[in-house]
């Protein structure tokens, strides 16, 4: 696999990103209380999310591998490892990072889902899927400069 690819690859999941921060916003000032009422409201926020989840994971993976970074023991350490090489800010990329265990939870643990944590994540911290973004993108622009 050529770097080539991989870049296509991750510039193909930004825009997926970006789609997905975009129909959150749709839900933006839902409550706890109206995700707990509202099974489809609920399935339709919580499946977005899951996939801005794992598109960060996917775009993740590919940074550690395009830039043979050393890899990974799970999905958590692939964000970690972006701040340590200097591809993300590395205080963003631990806080950030932690959107590894939020997304088990939506996929593996659904009838544990803290709707207070989907509420705080659509109405506080879709920002950090955007910053998350920003970061890749401004890497991979000043790799192409030089």
């Amino acid at each position: 696999m050529t770097q080539l690819d991989n870049v296509d690859k991750i510039v193909l999941r930004l825009d997926k990103l970006k789609e997905f921060v975009k129909e959150l916003k749709t839900y933006q000032n839902t409550t706890k209380e109206e995700l707990e009422e509202d099974f489809k409201t609920a399935a339709m926020v919580d499946r977005f999310l899951e996939l801005a989840c794992e598109s960060v994971l996917d775009i993740s993976r590919l940074v550690v591998t395009d830039q043979r970074l050393k890899i990974p023991e799970d999905s958590k350490g692939y964000i970690s490892a972006l701040g340590k090489a200097g591809i993300l800010e590395e205080k963003f990329a631990e806080e950030f990072s932690k959107i590894a265990g939020f997304r088990n939870i939506l996929v593996h643990m659904y009838l544990d889902i803290d709707y207070g944590e989907v509420a705080d994540k659509i109405n506080n911290k879709l920002g950090d899927f955007e910053k998350f973004s920003q970061q890749i993108a401004k890497f991979y622009e000043l790799r192409a400069k030089n």
